[in-house]
C-alpha cells in the first residue's frame, strides 16, 4: 500500500493507504479532536462511516454528537443495541420504534405483560455489557433473498414483505452478535462509542434516552409521561 495525505483541521497527515477513519482516530496523529464522540467523518464533503477506509489524498472532518448527522448515526446506533438486547432477554417481546427530535427515541413494547421498571433497567445492563465489551457492529451486504430469510427467521414478517418491493437486488445489513437488521442509514462500528445513554420506563413502554442536545457530556432529561 502506498502512503496517501489526509488532512484535517488544517494540518497534512501522512498515512497509510486502507486505513480506516476510525483507525486514524485511534492513532493519536490527529489534534484538537472534537470534545465529544465522534460517530461519523465527512471525507471531501461526504459523510462516511467511521469503518470507511481511505484510499486516496482527501480533506477530513470528524463529526460528533453535536451535530445532528452525528447525534442521529449515535442514537441510530443505540436503538440497534437496544433491540438486540430486547431480543436477549424478552425473546418473545417486539418492539415498535418511534423518533422524536427532542427528547430521544421511544418505543412502543408488545408483550404477554406490562414491561416494569426493572425491565428497563436490565434491557439498560445488558447494553452496557455490550459497550464494556466493545462488541462490533458490522455492516455487509447479502442478497434481496437472503435478506427476507433472515428476516423470516427473526419473525420480522413485516419487514421482509417491504424488502419484497425494494428494486435493488441486494441489501445492506448491520450485525450485532446474532441481530441482524437493516437501518437507514450510518452506524458506529463498535458498542464502546455509545457511552452516555439510559433505558426508562415510559407509559407502557421503554424510552431510549442519549447525550443531552445541548450538553452532550451528560444523559438527556426523561421526558415527561404522555397523557393518553
Amino acid at each position: 500500500m502506498k502512503d496517501i495525505n489526509v488532512t484535517v483541521n488544517g494540518t497534512v497527515l501522512n498515512i497509510k493507504q486502507g486505513t480506516t477513519i476510525e483507525k486514524l482516530i485511534e492513532s493519536g496523529l490527529i489534534k484538537d479532536k472534537p470534545d465529544y464522540a465522534v460517530t461519523l467523518g465527512l471525507v471531501n464533503n461526504n459523510l462516511r462511516e467511521l469503518g470507511y477506509i481511505l484510499f486516496d489524498d482527501c480533506v477530513l472532518e470528524l463529526i460528533d454528537i453535536t451535530d445532528p448527522d452525528g447525534r442521529r448515526t449515535y442514537m441510530r446506533s443505540l436503538t440497534f443495541l437496544f433491540m438486540r438486547a430486547l431480543e436477549e432477554l424478552y425473546p418473545q417481546a417486539t418492539a415498535k420504534i418511534q423518533h422524536s427530535l427532542s427528547h430521544g427515541i421511544f418505543c412502543d413494547i408488545y408483550y404477554e405483560k406490562k414491561f416494569t421498571t426493572s425491565d428497563a433497567q436490565a434491557i439498560e445492563k445488558r447494553i452496557r455489557e455490550f459497550v464494556k465489551n466493545d462488541e462490533k457492529i458490522v455492516r455487509f451486504k447479502v442478497s434481496k433473498e437472503e435478506a427476507i430469510k433472515i428476516y423470516n427467521r427473526q419473525r420480522r414478517e413485516e419487514k421482509a414483505d417491504l424488502l419484497k418491493y425494494k428494486d435493488a437486488d441486494t441489501v445492506h445489513l448491520y450485525r450485532c452478535g446474532d441481530l441482524e437488521d437493516y437501518f437507514y442509514g450510518y452506524m458506529v462500528p463498535s458498542a464502546s462509542k455509545l457511552q452516555i445513554f439510559s433505558v426508562r420506563l415510559y407509559n407502557d413502554g421503554i424510552v431510549l434516552l442519549g447525550p443531552d442536545i445541548n450538553k452532550p457530556s451528560v444523559i438527556q432529561t426523561n421526558p415527561e409521561p404522555k397523557v393518553k
